[in-house]
């Protein structure tokens, strides 16, 4: 396992941290952790894992409907000015948001298993894994908690640019975040836990990148993109205590905790100085 160089901006990798299943470098130029696996399979369905559940997914769609707000509200010159392509748009949630709002959207996915029947006609089904559809009417390509899944997202991004796509709204979670901070240093005293469960080290489709912002800059522009804006989100926001339910999706007596409801708006307060998650808007270049 392992990998020569960052695909982010060429720099040599040193090692970081290694289990069984998982071996972690760290990019000495932009700081990114890159992760080689010992299993993948790609070729299997990331939305038929047994992890998937209702309660799952109902926690998904209530955070990207947040989410969506924001984004939109934040971005919505870019994306009212030409077709927009979801990738990788799963139920299918934020194509919806932007359809209501008189945004010219579709998404894509590697299967329609969970998808909102009532975006079909605007569903294209992608060949294969990390594939690339015909992006001819595209102007904006949206990838939501996406490209830190792909393999290789240096090839992906330069297959956009060769496409003629005019921008990219990235959103990820940030290695330079709260919990990706803390994860960082309980894995330098031994302790692995949090950092493979942020990396989704026992799933299908586990994150083979942890972005820091110069890293995803930096894989941008090495691809004909530049850095135009960014958005800094509230990944647990003050709905915070609505998000943890019992059985079935229904509030438990944890969801109540007032604790919880400080500690969601603490984090939502924080977060446009420091976030675990960012939205990025890279443009073309001139």
């Amino acid at each position: 396992m392992g990998n020569e160089s960052c695909y982010c901006c060429e720099s040599t990798l040193r090692h970081f941290a290694t289990s069984s299943v998982v071996e972690i470098e760290r990019c000495g130029g932009c700081g990114s952790l890159l992760t080689s696996f010992a299993n993948t399979s790609e070729q299997e369905d990331p939305w038929e894992m047994g992890s998937v559940t209702v309660s799952f997914l109902e926690a998904l769609k209530f955070r990207r409907d947040i989410q969506a707000r924001e984004m939109v509200a934040h971005f919505y010159s870019q994306l009212q000015s030409g077709r927009v392509l979801d990738y990788g748009c799963g139920q299918g949630a934020f194509v919806s948001y932007m359809r209501e709002r008189g945004i010219d959207a579709a998404g894509c996915d590697i299967s329609k298993t969970h998808l909102d029947s009532k975006l079909l006609d605007s569903f294209v089904q992608l060949d294969g894994p990390w594939s690339v559809p015909d992006l001819s009417s595209v102007r904006t390509i949206c990838f939501l908690d996406v490209l830190e899944h792909v393999p290789e997202p240096d090839h992906l991004v330069s297959k956009l640019y060769c496409a003629g796509v005019d921008a990219v709204l990235v959103k990820v979670p940030m290695l330079n975040g709260p919990i990706g901070v803390a994860s960082q240093i309980l894995a330098g005293l031994g302790r692995l836990d949090l950092l493979k469960r942020l990396l989704l080290v026992d799933e299908i489709s586990p994150h083979f990148s942890f972005f820091t912002s110069k890293g995803l800059a930096r894989l941008f522009a090495r691809n004909g993109f530049d850095l135009v804006d960014c958005l800094r989100l509230a990944d647990v926001g003050s709905e915070l205590p609505k998000r943890l339910r019992g059985k079935d999706g229904e509030p438990s007596a944890v969801s109540r905790n007032s604790a919880l409801t400080a500690l969601g708006a603490l984090l939502a307060a924080v977060s446009p100085v420091w976030s675990d998650t960012r939205v990025f808007l890279f443009r073309r270049q001139a």
